[in-house]
């Protein structure tokens, strides 16, 4: 199995959740210092590049440390497994944020180009 391949599970789960990241993490910091997505990380490309990483890393590593499929492991994620509070929690949920902050990060970073200005 080959989780990494463009149709596999693991790379729109990692995009996702990079994209969900960067963007709370961009409109914070442009919030509180008034610089764009690019100026940001122009500022601070190691510390972008590291939690990069960092979330790919702890997005596959249940898949090598119990031996399931990651497959296995996102279809097991249904409501009826899972405790009362955790129930949406869905997988489907996470793919579709996953999608809008794509979205949004993409817009937001747009617009900046467009406009040379912080939106926050």
């Amino acid at each position: 199995e080959d989780m990494m391949t463009f149709s596999g599970p693991a790379p729109e789960i990692i995009n996702g959740r990079l994209a969900m990241l960067g963007f709370v993490a961009a409109v914070g910091a442009e919030a509180a210092s008034g610089q764009t997505v690019l100026q940001q990380f122009a500022a601070h490309p190691f510390a972008v590049v590291f939690h990069w990483g960092v979330f790919a890393a702890a997005s596959v590593i249940p898949k090598y440390q119990s031996g399931v499929s990651l497959e296995e492991l996102l279809k097991a994620c249904v409501p009826e497994s899972m405790p009362a509070q955790l129930k949406w929690f869905k997988y489907d949920h996470e793919l579709w944020t996953g999608r809008v902050a794509m979205l949004g990060l993409t817009g937001l970073a747009g617009v900046e180009l467009v406009t040379r200005s912080a939106v926050f």
